[in-house]
């Protein structure tokens, strides 16, 4: 606590520093925790609590727990902290300038997730969570000519900078099914407009007239699926699909079957969904086969180091490099099955002669 006048109010000192990412707090936190560490008893108890998207709960809640007294209670936060929460106590800010932002491009279908210099309606939004129970200060690690000069006035709508698979699906599932004439506040490129409803009745979640495929409520337990570190929600729609499958089977009278050991047929159901997003082994990577550009299987991946020769992705995320994520392995052949009309033999084989021959079967 800070030596007030009497009869004032003292407050714990807090600070609040803003990070691009997970990565950069992690990194801090330990930096700090090594210098607190080595100051020992010079300095009074400093409690350093990251807070980001992908922090579990109970960890996030821990910034809004009382601080002892004597304490000061440092937070390592994202943008999360401009204005989806609110911090009391905090006296002083740190701003160094920068934000992490999505961007996405509908020719390749990439999403980006790039450091950028925040606009100034966002740095501005910063300094305001500083000094709102007692006089506080918001320090700038940036100059003033910087803010003035090369400082967006505000940050680009996130709708017009990523992909609208996601927002396709709320907006039908609220009865809004013209998406291409609907009154956006801020209007995003028709293209990837387009691109997202394609993209979903190549899955299946839209039907031949671009309705929402049937929902069905599940049962699946919440608890099991905290319990094994598995997203409730993705489960739920997995047995949704699921179910959705078997009814189709029942109806055509066809014999279930289910073969754990056997995944070829899931493998090109998935291919089925995602043969747009395609890459095939090159020199020095991955070649996405439409539009030739090179990308990598992301270093998290069982398949990083097996290097197969055909794969389909989920997404494509640019970091350090292009990556796939949540890859798998195909046979090229599969492609002229479940899209001729996407793709073409002689296509496909000048792709296979590319192949290093290293890596030829």
């Amino acid at each position: 606590m800070r030596e007030g006048r009497p009869g004032r109010r003292c407050y714990c000192t807090f600070e609040l520093v803003f990070l691009t990412g997970q990565e950069e707090i992690e990194t801090a936190f330990e930096m700090l925790k090594e210098r607190v560490a080595r100051l020992g008893s010079r300095i009074g108890e400093l409690i350093i609590l990251p807070i980001y998207a992908n922090l579990p709960s109970d960890m996030q809640a821990k910034i809004f727990e009382p601080t002892p007294p004597g304490a000061r209670k440092v937070v390592l936060a994202t943008n999360i902290a401009e204005t989806s929460l609110t911090i009391d106590g905090i006296i002083y800010v740190i701003d160094p300038g920068f934000c992490k932002q999505k961007s996405y491009n509908p020719r390749t279908g990439m999403e980006s997730l790039v450091v950028v210099p925040c606009s100034k309606a966002s740095s501005n939004q910063r300094a305001g969570r500083s000094g709102r129970v007692a006089p506080g200060k918001c320090f700038r690690l940036f100059t003033s000519w910087a803010y003035h000069n090369e400082m967006e006035e505000s940050s680009i709508p996130e709708i017009q900078r990523t992909n609208l698979g996601n927002v396709a699906l709320l907006l039908k599932s609220l009865g809004i099914n013209d998406l291409i004439h609907f009154d956006f506040m801020d209007p995003p490129p028709p293209e990837t407009l387009v691109l997202a409803l394609e993209q979903l009745y190549a899955l299946g979640a839209l039907n031949h007239m671009g309705e929402l495929t049937k929902w069905q409520s599940s049962g699946y337990s919440m608890q099991w699926c905290f319990d094994n570190f598995i997203q409730y929600r993705s489960m739920r729609r997995a047995r949704d699909v699921r179910e959705q499958i078997e009814g189709l089977i029942t109806r055509v009278e066809i014999e279930m079957v289910s073969n754990a050991s056997e995944d070829v047929p899931i493998r090109k159901a998935i291919t089925a969904g995602y043969y747009y997003h395609t890459g095939v082994l090159s020199k020095g990577g991955y070649k996405t086969v439409k539009h030739q550009q090179t990308v990598h299987i992301h270093p998290t991946s069982s398949l990083f180091e097996k290097l197969p020769r055909w794969v389909v992705y989920y997404e494509l995320v640019f970091t350090t490099k292009e990556y796939m994520r949540q890859v798998i392995e195909i046979e090229s052949s599969w492609l002229l099955d479940v899209a001729p009309h996407y793709y073409k033999q002689n296509d496909l084989s000048e792709s296979n002669k590319r192949i290093p021959k290293n890596f030829k079967s």
